[in-house]
């Protein structure tokens, strides 16, 4: 009987202390940016049952509450814990596991894409606390972007500085901001810059994902994305030359299924450092992301940008040098209203088939009274110029499949697109009063005169109309080695309308159609875990842009034939010494056809045609060492060539430049680096403070190649030379900081040009001089 009781109570026990296992639900998110980290894996350790989350980070999973679980994820660090609902995972040290997107339009490791992409992670971008976009990019290898000031700008990717050609393709998340053929090299004024979660940058032609313009490189903007937890932020920052941008973002979870994210800013600028550069800007961002189910997700976002700005234009030798940045043209300006919304289904079918759909609208207006279309003869007390309006409305879909298959680790992408854009364009003819020097050589200051709103220099309206298919395969034929090939088929059709203007009489109309394959080769081979190759050749075309097309001054740009790029790349990425080191490089060759060069006839006219030939060759150096776990070193270097090839000036038998074949292109520095050291010491935990170095080398002003722009900066460095450093402190929830930037207060110019004659005299777009940003942050975090 005794032995009777005592075994009863032994199972009562037992069954006491036993925990069935049971469903318990995680959540595995981003530990800096608090965003879902989505098809992670989970393991009970003891029943060593796994399950993988699906794209909003949550997973249900069979395992007891006394268990351990391991969580592992592409990009991040693999953490054992004990059970628990939510699970915050760090990014990987290395940037070899960065997970990046914009390679094939879905989520891979960098080191499994074979091409030259780069990516500023969040981190880099709350270090940074940019103004401006330039500001980030310029941390990249083989990538300037030219600050023009107020949000204007150049770029140059793989490209000579401050390109203003359409050969550059402009993302947010993964759709272009601007509708293909209206391309506006100003396009990133429209981006919301607190909004940004991380950057994505391909060089060279991804037109076989992405279809036109997409050439010289594409950047990719990831934006804010709901929270697994409730985030909060406000800030204010305000420099010495009457610059402020009050901003707030917000971001969490309504409920298990429903998300959202919002950003706002108002950015004011008051009595700049240069004459005429007063500008406002108001930018929104809405988004709400819905679970529909464990495997499928529905988002929607909205984006609205409203800038108004003065433009101060290009200033002569004497106004550079002497630091007074007097504008010629006082009532010049830019205006832009945009407006894009998307909603997006994304379903996981399983573990290996994924499918995309997005309806995507735009809504885009440009008004602008330029500087640049001013045209003056020497002498004479008038000028023309112009005040142009263009428009844009469009809707589209982009869908995609991938698909992944156990033979040879293979994986087939397919996609197609419709992109549909009325566009209207038109430019109203305004004479100036030109009041000149004693010399008569040159203009004082322009006044306007009349403007005439019934008589148009250009005047058209036009139906953009882009249909694209692509496939990409991948496979895996021996171990380590990726094969990568992709193909992409585009038909752009313009179906126009040309209206009267002050040179054509008669209005007339047609279509116009662009019909291009693209392809795409490339593959990269993993010699060591952290060290791998690649080589990769893809092929890229732009259109002639609409103002090009249908200019009524140059009747024969209807007869245009696209851009085609030819690139040849071969690099390696390497992450050495446990992480501590990582090296990034690249060699590439870009040969450019059918570049569209205005050529003078015998009878002094210019016709624009599809005759130019140009090369780009470049290596590319990325380097980022960390000394210690308070101290690291960023480099990044271009030493590139970018030269005519075959480009016809003149065919006018009394024109002594005939053509600049062999000839460097202008404002083509041979050597760009920027380097930053960054601090953060351990003994005052939440401080940091960065020195960084940007640099351009002298460069030829005209294409002829008989002038240099070769002044000093920065350490008496030739070309561009300029320091700046950056510093913060965070304390509990609070964040001050501070930007100083070109701290020698350096005299530079962002360009300087000048053309081929001898009489004519150098233009230059300069730079900022000493500026100081002072700001201030709050941050809340739920738990």
């Amino acid at each position: 009987m005794k032995c009777l009781k005592l075994l009863v109570a032994l199972l009562c026990l037992h069954f006491s202390n036993a925990q069935p296992n049971r469903s318990t639900s995680i959540v595995v998110f981003n530990a800096v940016t608090n965003e879902a980290v989505p098809f992670a894996s989970i393991t009970c350790l003891k029943t060593n049952i796994t399950a993988v989350a699906n794209g909003s980070g949550i997973t249900n999973i069979l395992c007891s509450i006394q268990d351990s679980i391991r969580i592992t994820a592409i990009g991040f660090k693999t953490v054992t814990v004990a059970n628990m609902q939510r699970v915050a995972l760090q990014p990987a040290d290395d940037f070899l596991n960065d997970i990046v997107v914009s390679a094939s339009r879905s989520a891979q490791r960098r080191i499994d894409a074979p091409i030259a992409i780069s990516k500023i992670s969040a981190a880099t971008i709350a270090n940074t606390k940019p103004k401006d976009v330039f500001e980030l990019l310029n941390k990249v290898s083989g990538v300037v972007m030219s600050n023009f000031n107020n949000e204007q700008h150049g770029m140059s990717i793989r490209q000579p500085m401050a390109n203003l050609s359409p050969y550059f393709l402009y993302l947010e998340d993964g759709l272009p901001i601007r509708t293909m053929g209206i391309f506006n090299h100003n396009a990133l004024i429209e981006m919301n810059v607190p909004a940004i979660q991380s950057i994505e940058v391909i060089k060279g032609p991804a037109s076989s994902i992405y279809g036109p313009e997409a050439i010289g490189g594409s950047v990719n903007f990831i934006q804010l994305k709901p929270t697994v937890v409730t985030q909060l932020k406000a800030g204010i920052q305000a420099d010495n030359y009457g610059y402020y941008r009050v901003h707030a973002t917000a971001s969490g979870a309504i409920n298990k299924r429903l998300g959202y994210a919002l950003a706002v800013n108002r950015t004011h600028q008051t009595d700049g450092w240069i004459i005429n550069s007063d500008y406002t800007k108001n930018a929104y961002l809405f988004r709400l992301d819905y679970a529909l189910s464990n495997k499928t997700k529905l988002w929607a976002s909205y984006n609205q940008i409203d800038y108004d700005s003065q433009t101060s234009g290009s200033v002569d030798s004497i106004a550079f040098y002497s630091r007074k940045y007097t504008s010629t043209t006082d009532f010049t300006y830019r205006k832009v209203f945009a407006k894009r919304a998307r909603v997006t289904l994304e379903h996981q079918w399983n573990d290996n088939h994924q499918t995309m759909i997005t309806a995507f609208w735009r809504d885009n207006e440009i008004a602008q009274n330029p500087t640049f279309t001013v045209r003056w003869v020497t002498g004479r007390d008038s000028a023309q110029n112009e005040v142009n309006n263009n428009q844009f409305t469009s809707r589209g879909i982009v869908a995609q499949h991938t698909a992944g298959f156990k033979w040879l680790q293979s994986k087939l992408i397919a996609g197609a697109s419709i992109d549909n854009s009325p566009n209207r364009y038109y430019a109203n003819l305004q004479i100036l009063n030109a009041i000149l020097r004693p010399d008569r050589r040159s203009v004082e200051r322009y006044t306007v005169r009349q403007l005439y709103n019934d008589r148009f220099i250009a005047n058209y309206s036009a139906n953009l109309f882009n249909a694209g298919l692509w496939l990409q395969g991948e496979l895996t034929p021996v171990k380590n080695m990726k094969l990568v090939a992709g193909l992409r088929y585009d038909r752009l059709t313009f179906d126009y309308t040309s209206l009267l203007t002050i040179t054509q009489t008669t209005t007339a109309s047609g279509t116009k159609t662009y019909n291009q394959i693209n392809p795409r080769i490339a593959l990269s081979y993993k010699v060591a875990k952290q060290v791998s190759f690649y080589a990769n050749y893809a092929k890229g075309f732009a259109p002639a842009s609409l103002s090009t097309l249908f200019n009524p001054q140059n009747p024969q740009g209807l007869n245009l034939a696209p851009a085609t790029f030819d690139s040849y790349e071969v690099g390696a990425w390497a992450a050495l010494y446990n992480s501590k080191l990582l090296l990034d490089i690249a060699l590439y060759q870009n040969k450019g056809n059918n570049e569209v060069v205005s050529v003078r006839q015998p009878d002094n006219s210019t016709v624009p045609t599809s005759s130019g030939a140009t090369l780009h060759r470049g290596i590319e150096l990325g380097i980022t060492y960390k000394i210690s776990k308070s101290l690291e070193v960023r480099y990044s270097g271009t030493v590139a060539l970018h030269r005519f090839e075959n480009f016809v000036l003149s065919t006018r038998a009394s024109d002594a430049i005939k053509n600049v074949n062999g000839k460097i292109m202008p404002q083509s520095p041979a050597y760009m680096a920027n380097t930053e050291v960054t601090f953060k010491p351990s003994w005052l935990k939440g401080f940091r403070v960065a020195a960084e170095w940007q640099y351009m080398s002298s460069w030829y002003q005209n294409q002829i190649n008989t002038i240099r722009y070769n002044d000093k900066g920065f350490l008496g460095a030739r070309g561009i030379s300029l320091l700046h450093i950056r510093a913060g402190y965070t304390y509990q929830r609070f964040e001050v900081f501070t930007n100083i930037m070109n701290v020698t207060n350096e005299l530079y110019a962002n360009t300087a040009t000048v053309g081929n004659a001898v009489t004519d005299r150098t233009t230059y777009n300069p730079g900022a001089p000493f500026i100081i940003n002072i700001g201030i942050q709050y941050a809340f975090t739920g738990k």
